[in-house]
């Protein structure tokens, strides 16, 4: 008996000894970013596009058994298809780690208990790309490369026009006025992300302006005119004002006509492809909306 217990003790600290190294490998946190991880409304088709990799990101980590930071707003960056950096901790071998990110790196980004907080953005001086991500759940070194679903944080628009007046009437296209839209605001991540739109910075957008000869309608048919916009979202009241001539009969163009459409129950949301459909005639410009994912134009 005692020699079996001799025998046997060796080897049990041997065991002891190899799960403890097990234990304690230290492993290096990657990532895997992705953006506009949404799937497509119509179908099940995934838009996500690998994160380009001359690009960086920033990173917090929440410890989950602490609850203190274990990345503090980390640069990351992407070397030989890697997305990582030296600097950064090993794995706890003990907790999981929940991950916020957030990109350009540049933005003036903070953390705030679980919550990513950019304050005064203004999407005329600050850029037109806000994107962010966060993990569903703590994760461990066992998951391998952290997959990061960065999201877009603003919008975008768009307007197309068709001519509703009948076959013996054109319509010429002057100019496009988007009225009314904040263009500040401060972003928060928590929950679900939102934005408090500052509605002092409200302007007018210039969707379209021709200096001379306008847009020509041919037909019924929707036009796509002027140029995509990114826009903070936002739950204002805003208009589109067009500003048009028309002829009859190839006759005289009759300029300077103006109508107004009122957007009701606007609510831009972050991520959404906006795209405003106007139909000219006789009585009134009514006015259609299209609402996709970031890269799906409705």
């Amino acid at each position: 008996m005692h020699l079996k217990a001799l025998i046997s003790l060796p080897l049990a600290l041997i065991a002891s000894a190899c799960i403890s190294s097990v234990e304690l490998v230290q492993r290096p946190i990657v990532f895997e970013p992705v953006i506009g991880s949404e799937v497509r409304s119509s179908s099940d088709i995934d838009m996500s596009v690998p994160f380009p990799e001359d690009r960086s990101f920033g990173v917090w980590a929440l410890d989950s058994r602490s609850g203190g930071r274990y990345i503090d707003d980390q640069q990351i960056r992407c070397s030989g298809g890697i997305w990582g950096d030296e600097s950064l901790p090993f794995w706890p071998t003990s907790s999981s780690l929940t991950f916020y990110a957030y990109a350009p790196y540049d933005l003036a980004m903070r953390f705030e208990g679980g919550n990513l907080v950019l304050e005064g953005f203004d999407v005329r001086e600050d850029g037109a790309e806000v994107l962010f991500a966060k993990t569903s759940s703590p994760l461990t070194s066992s998951e391998g490369e952290v997959k990061l679903p960065f999201i877009h944080a603003l919008a975008k628009l768009d307007v197309r026009v068709a001519n509703g007046f009948g076959a013996d009437v054109d319509v010429r296209i002057d100019r496009i006025l988007l009225r009314g839209v904040a263009m500040r605001g401060d972003f928060h991540s928590i929950r679900y992300p939102y934005w408090k739109a500052d509605e002092s910075s409200a302007v007018d957008i210039t969707i379209f302006d021709s200096e001379r000869d306008g847009q020509f309608l041919a037909g019924p048919t929707m036009q796509f005119i002027g140029d995509v916009h990114t826009i903070i979202p936002q739950g204002l009241t805003p208009s589109i004002e067009l500003t048009y001539a028309f002829r009859v009969d190839e006759g005289e163009w009759i300029d300077g006509q103006t109508d107004t459409a009122e957007l009701r129950d606007v609510f831009w949301e972050p991520g959404r492809y906006y795209t405003y459909s106007l139909r000219i005639n006789e009585m009134k410009l009514s006015c259609t909306t299209g609402i996709g994912h970031w890269n799906e134009r409705k």
